[in-house]
């Protein structure tokens, strides 16, 4: 060791403890899955509510925009989630981030357009069984889009939360509002749309606040290897 240089030096310090990493699976495989686990979802969202996307859009030009504003979200979200995380991917990270703020915007032009008071209680509180079946219905390409983000690259941990948490709640969402047969627009528009997407975004900031306290973590112990 005393004849090595100080890189080398610090290099080997580095290597001597350091475990065996898992490598993490190609960013179209790790897609892959999230789609299969959304697909469970959907079949479980078939058997328990039905799913009636036909007549979801059948309904008018505002469910229809609504179903394709959460679809749009849901995978734009999911995509920022794993391309956050992989070096490489910064331009479909860009680009998924647009497309999520892009689907924001039609739903709040959406909410603009719907008929009838969104801001009702009675509202909100008829329509949460929709939104609790929304975020039952995002677990799982939720828990798979957050296992895979967490064991990606320590970086940009704010757009892989969000994306995280506002993917999946949106994928949720989807079929449950492919599934209800509810008539009323301030129903889709507040049980369907804004309740969970605010939900997703609370817990996108905590699910962000995780993985930045991880980055720092690891970046903590990175000094203090080489401080020995």
């Amino acid at each position: 060791m005393s004849g090595l240089r100080p890189t080398e030096q610090i290099v080997a310090r580095l290597a001597r403890d350091l475990a065996p990493v898992r490598p993490v699976a190609p960013l179209r495989r790790q897609a892959i899955a999230v789609s299969a686990a959304w697909l469970g979802s959907a079949a479980l969202a078939l058997g328990w509510l039905g799913l009636h996307p036909l007549d979801t859009i059948a309904r008018g030009l505002l469910s229809a925009a609504l179903l394709a504003a959460l679809a749009w979200i849901g995978v734009a979200g999911v995509a920022l989630a794993l391309a956050a995380r992989r070096p490489g991917r910064e331009r479909i990270a860009r680009a998924a981030a647009l497309a999520i703020g892009l689907g924001f915007a039609a739903v709040a032009a959406s909410a603009l357009c719907a008929p009838g008071a969104i801001g009702d209680g009675d509202l909100l509180a008829q329509g949460s069984v929709c939104s609790e079946r929304a975020l039952w219905l995002a677990i799982p390409c939720g828990l798979l889009a957050a296992h895979f983000a967490r064991g990606g690259a320590p970086w940009r941990p704010h757009a892989a939360g969000a994306g995280t948490a506002l993917g999946a709640v949106a994928l949720g969402a989807l079929l449950v509002h492919a599934s209800c047969r509810s008539p009323v627009p301030a129903h889709w528009i507040v049980a369907h749309t804004l309740v969970p997407l605010g939900i997703g975004a609370f817990t996108g900031a905590l699910l962000a606040g995780y993985f930045a306290l991880r980055e720092r973590s690891a970046r903590n112990a990175l000094a203090r290897a080489l401080d020995r």
